[in-house]
């Protein structure tokens, strides 16, 4: 209906796989838009979404992604602080993504501004790093990012020098945005998480442990029927 209003439709699903919609504001070129392009498949090459670290396959109708962890590169919030930025703050991206570019360098570059407070070596860093947000360079892939920072004489940020702040400030509203890093993504494990298994019962039998320096020569037991899995517990 409001594509109806504005006097146009739904685009289809290969008219948004060509970019006809690339630029057209609202943030979008980062979201799933809808499409006119109903479900299912019938070769692979329907469900190729374009992607690098992704595997697309057709079967029995129905698109299959399976994704490569491995692949991803780390992207996070141009300034650690700021809470305008779109959550999760760090993630994984794809290389074929786009996002905004903000570079680092070692040395000064020329590029008129001094390192942040915690990105010196008398900071939280412990090292010099100079940034900058270039002309505002903003939804390039992992390899134009790059490329954008090298050009400049600089590198893209690690995931460390972009936590630490030292972009912060660089211009172009970026603080914001999501900036492509030079690290690779680890996704975040759950603190404190274990697993336990319960050993399986023992069968009636014998059970020989192995030798210990208490015990050379191990010893062997007879296991009574229900294995000794005594639930009412005992001394100890």
């Amino acid at each position: 209906d409001i594509c109806l209003g504005s006097g146009g439709r739904l685009c289809t699903s290969e008219e948004l796989k060509k970019d006809c919609t690339a630029g057209t504001g609202c943030g979008f070129d980062h979201e799933h838009v809808w499409s006119t392009t109903k479900g299912g498949c019938d070769v692979h090459a329907d469900c190729d979404d374009g992607l690098t670290c992704t595997t697309n396959t057709c079967n029995d109708g129905t698109c299959e992604t399976t994704s490569d962890a491995n692949c991803l590169t780390a992207i996070t919030c141009g300034s650690f602080f700021n809470n305008q930025c779109v959550l999760p703050r760090l993630r994984g991206a794809d290389p074929s993504e786009l996002h905004e570019v903000r570079c680092c360098a070692d040395e000064d570059q020329g590029w008129g501004r001094s390192p942040n407070a915690a990105c010196t070596t008398t900071g939280s860093l412990g090292r010099d790093v100079w940034a900058t947000s270039g002309s505002c360079q903003a939804d390039k892939n992992l390899a134009e990012a790059a490329g954008i920072c090298t050009e400049l004489g600089g590198r893209l940020c690690t995931l460390e020098e972009l936590e630490a702040d030292c972009t912060k400030g660089t211009g172009c509203s970026f603080d914001k945005h999501h900036l492509w890093t030079s690290s690779p993504y680890v996704a975040p494990t759950s603190a404190g998480a274990v697993t336990t298994t319960e050993a399986p019962p023992q069968e009636a039998g014998f059970v020989t442990t192995e030798a210990t320096e208490e015990n050379l020569f191990g010893t062997t037991t007879e296991v009574p029927d229900g294995g000794g899995n005594d639930k009412g517990g005992g001394k100890g």
